[in-house]
């Protein structure tokens, strides 16, 4: 998917949820994780796009302007939509508190978009807008019960 091919057409729809990453997908003839993790990558929208599984995080790729501050719970919550999805089947999207996301102390006063739909089988394919600004700029240190994250500094982790 060659960014100045695929860079327009997320602009031209503002925040791509899993309708935009389908047509996409099927345009570029590439499966709908391959085009979530380039949505992230080209880095015209302040996004996270993650893989869960019933064991955790499996996957996560952000874009680059995302600061690596903002730590991803390794287990789905069960206030996300991302949940409901893995044990329901129901696919949805809307307004989240990033609580429900970040392991960050402090993060309880912000606010993100949350699409979630089923991936694989058994997974979940998840995009995380960074909708409040503050987000982007504001100090925030990890949680005193995080443990370690080696596959959360950067793009993909890899695929299992």
């Amino acid at each position: 998917m060659p960014r100045p091919l695929l860079q327009p057409m997320v602009k031209s729809v503002g925040r791509p949820g899993f309708k935009h990453v389908n047509e996409f997908a099927e345009i570029f003839r590439t499966s709908r994780t391959a085009t979530c993790i380039r949505l992230a990558q080209i880095d015209t929208l302040p996004l996270i796009a993650a893989c869960y599984s019933g064991t955790g995080l499996r996957w996560v790729s952000r874009s680059p302007d995302v600061p690596k501050k903002w730590f991803l719970k390794r287990q789905l919550d069960e206030d996300s939509l991302g949940y409901d999805v893995l044990t329901l089947g129901k696919e949805s999207q809307g307004k989240q508190p990033a609580e429900v996301w970040f392991e960050n102390d402090g993060v309880d006063e912000y606010e993100v978009m949350e699409c979630s739909v089923r991936g694989r089988e058994g997974e979940v394919l998840v995009l995380i807008y960074l909708t409040d600004i503050e987000m982007m700029t504001i100090e925030h240190t990890r949680s005193r019960d995080a443990g370690p994250h080696s596959f959360n500094r950067g793009h993909s982790r890899g695929w299992q």
